[in-house]
């Protein structure tokens, strides 16, 4: 019978068989406090998109469910900047619960 080797503490667990790898997570410091200077604002930035790349990159990333779900939420930003109380899920529904050739309303278009 073969033993299993103990994961030492700290380190990712093996993924299972048939299971996407471990995705980049973004460094604890890049969100920790406000940036102090503009530099500092544009690297933070500039890290957040290295890590967005290499998860995009990722074969094992289903790249059209991130750019939905990306539109949905900037959709809902975009409604609270016009003053529109409306959830993530109102919006959902509203955009794929409608008839074909119905016109969707504000929530939905």
């Amino acid at each position: 019978m073969i033993e299993p080797r103990p994961i030492p503490a700290g380190s990712a667990t093996p993924p299972l068989p048939g299971q996407p790898p471990d995705l980049p997570a973004l460094p604890g410091w890049l969100s920790s406090a406000a940036p102090q200077s503009a530099e500092m604002a544009g690297f933070r930035a500039g890290v957040a998109l290295a890590v967005l790349d290499a998860l995009v990159a990722d074969p094992a990333v289903p790249v059209g469910l991130l750019a939905s779900r990306l539109a949905l939420d900037a959709a809902g930003a975009t409604a609270r900047l016009e003053g529109r109380v409306v959830s993530a899920g109102t919006l959902r529904d509203a955009y794929h619960l409608a008839p074909p050739g119905t016109a969707r309303g504000p929530e939905g278009d």
